[in-house]
Parts: structure tokens; sequence; C-alpha cells
């Protein structure tokens, strides 16, 4: 097996864990499924220093909303979201911070 077969492999998994919660609930997914799929969502956008530091939720929320919007990938395919369906950045990050890109 290749390195990028792994490394799809484990991004494949890793949205699968952050798809537990298709739907956001007023107080957010838990804490470990949105730090999963931040660690995701810096490796993809080629920033891991993004969540650098000691962060609140909300700075972590801006810096991925920054990254994602420098790249210009509000409509470009982040990959399958939750049921198998093509997800794009800007359904990601509503979905992982239930508020608009």
């Amino acid at each position: 097996m290749s390195l990028d077969d792994t490394m799809r492999r484990i991004d494949r998994r890793v949205m699968e864990r952050a798809s537990v919660t298709a739907t956001v609930p007023a107080s957010g997914p838990p804490a470990e499924v949105t730090a999963s799929a931040e660690r995701w969502i810096a490796r993809r956008l080629l920033q891991p220093m993004m969540l650098q530091g000691v962060t609140t939720a909300r700075e972590r929320c801006e810096r991925v909303r920054a990254g994602i919007l420098a790249r210009d990938l509000e409509h470009a395919v982040a990959g399958k979201g939750p049921h198998g369906v093509t997800e794009t950045w800007g359904d990601l990050f509503r979905r992982l911070y239930g508020e608009p890109l």
C-alpha cells in the first residue's frame, strides 16, 4: 500500500469520525470531534501551524475560516460528508461550527 493510499484511508477515518454529528446541536459538536476535524482541515489546507498555541474555539473557528477563504475554497469539494455525499468546504465549516463561512 502506498503512502497516498494510507493517507486517504486516515483522512476518510477522520472525516467519518467528524461526521458523527451530521447536524450541530446548540452546544456544538463534541470537542474531540471538532479537534480531529480541525487537524484534518489544517493538514488539507497545508497550514499545520494554523492551530498552534493555546486557542479558544472562537479563535480556531476564525483561523479555519480565514484559511478556507484565503484559498477561495468555499465552493470547492472538501470530500465526502455524512452519508457519503460530497461536501464543499463551506458545508463542512457550517457542519462543524454551526455558522456560515
